[in-house]
């Protein structure tokens, strides 16, 4: 970092700031990620005026005229901050004022917390009939485009997201799927495309082709090798035609994920999986439990895995097959680090079904309001009074429960198994918070 204060800071890359009501966060795009860094006020002060117009020298003195802190403390600190976003690679200086415009825009509000990630459902059609899909998708309906579009600039340019994820059903269905991923590369906003990967090669190209973005993903459900997955999915090609699909799109540069949901596969059979992924180059492999939701109900589909006993397996699978191409993951994380909701459904994330009505997330079938006939911010203030005060199941209240493991650290989950049980802890604690869910059961 130059010494000398008459230089001028200013942002190298994409990046925007988020207001949440107890935090702010400077979203930064690093070569493959979008990363948040949450930052205090002084901070912010900082991120505002480094916008290649103004010195180092001159960010001080402003700093020093609204805060009573020497300029020595103030020096320190400034340049421990710009050090750091130095060091990220996201922050860069000239001798001379910028020529182009680097101002960092000031995305959502400190009124209530807006979602980092939306997930839009554009279509509940799928060719498969997998026995674990929660949304029991067949023949269902399709997001209206010019409303997505809409949705989606309001979504981008209002709240602020880490990212958008389109998925279905089959989103590879959907006829406007490749015009939405362009409009969203024109805005810079990293997408992701969870799918089947059931698809021609025409239509598989196409999508592959339109995912240009640095830090873009496809993300292929796969339950096991060709037998197993092909019973799960309800189609005798579905296993191959998932393997096409991943090789197309690492042939074309694009980031792979794959996601497997756990059922009754072994550890061996996992651990099997895990080794064909990692030679298959794709870049992470995502672990889930299986929620009795939807046809997996029907179907009476049973699992020996729970959330308890999925943590440790992912930890044996990391320690053996993580490396710096791939790694290991769990689908869902549970984390309130940053907020007091819960496990961040419907404040972290928010859904957005066919019909745009808005879900607090994937596995929770509560219709919270719909984004077309109200504000999608009208939505997100009804949210944040919804979720307020509910907990998630956890040691202290649930630790004795034989459900336990199935429901940790998951509402949807807690929901799903509560009437398995003749008591319920958790409900009992909640019911009176969870009755305003339940009241908008969709």
């Amino acid at each position: 970092m130059p010494q000398s204060l008459s230089d001028f800071p200013a942002f190298k890359v994409a990046a925007f700031i988020k207001r949440q009501p107890s935090y702010s966060s400077l979203f930064v795009d690093l070569p493959a990620r979008r990363v948040p860094l949450v930052i205090n006020s002084s901070a912010l002060e900082i991120v505002k005026w480094l916008d290649g117009t103004h010195t180092q020298r001159e960010i001080l003195d402003e700093l020093a005229r609204k805060y009573s802190t020497s300029h020595e403390d103030l020096n320190r600190l400034c340049c421990e901050f710009i050090g750091k976003l130095v060091s990220l690679g996201v922050v860069g200086f000239e001798r001379r004022r910028w020529e182009r415009d680097v101002c960092i825009p000031v995305l959502g509000t400190s009124e209530v917390y807006t979602p980092n990630s939306f997930i839009l459902e554009l279509t509940h059609s799928c060719p498969l009939r997998c026995m674990h899909c929660y949304l029991d998708a067949a023949d269902g309906p399709m997001m209206d485009y010019r409303s997505a579009v809409s949705l989606l600039d309001e979504i981008v340019d209002v709240v602020g997201v880490q990212g958008i994820q389109l998925t279905g059903g089959e989103p590879l269905g959907y006829p406007y799927l490749v015009e939405l991923i362009e409009h969203l590369e024109q805005k810079h906003t990293p997408v992701s495309i969870a799918t089947s990967g059931y698809a021609s090669d025409a239509v598989a190209t196409r999508v592959l082709s339109a995912l240009s973005g640095p830090m873009d993903l496809v993300q292929v459900s796969i339950d096991g090798f060709e037998g197993y997955h092909n019973k799960i999915r309800g189609r005798k090609d579905a296993f191959t035609r998932a393997l096409a699909f991943i090789d197309l799109a690492i042939c074309k540069g694009v980031k792979v994920g794959v996601a497997t949901t756990l059922m009754s596969q072994t550890e061996a059979e996992i651990a099997s999986l895990c080794e064909s992924m990692r030679a298959r180059r794709v870049s992470v492999l995502r672990f889930g439990v299986l929620l009795q939701e939807g046809r997996a109900t029907s179907s009476h589909l049973g699992t020996s895995w729970s959330e308890g006993s999925m943590r440790p397996l992912i930890e044996r699978l990391k320690s053996k097959f993580d490396t710096d191409d791939f790694r290991i993951e769990a689908l869902e994380t549970h984390d309130s680090s940053t907020i007091d909701h819960a496990c961040g459904a419907g404040i972290k994330m928010m859904v957005i079904d066919p019909d745009f009505n808005a879900r607090p997330c994937p596995m929770l079938m509560c219709k919270l309001g719909n984004v077309i006939d109200e504000p999608l911010m009208a939505v997100v203030r009804k949210t944040n009074t919804l979720m307020k005060g509910v907990s998630t199941p956890c040691e202290a209240t649930c630790g004795q429960c034989s459900n336990f493991s199935a429901c940790r650290g998951c509402i949807a989950a807690a929901l799903a198994n509560r009437d398995s049980t003749s008591n319920c802890p958790w409900f009992e604690m909640q019911e009176k918070r969870i009755q305003r869910l339940l009241d908008v059961v969709a």
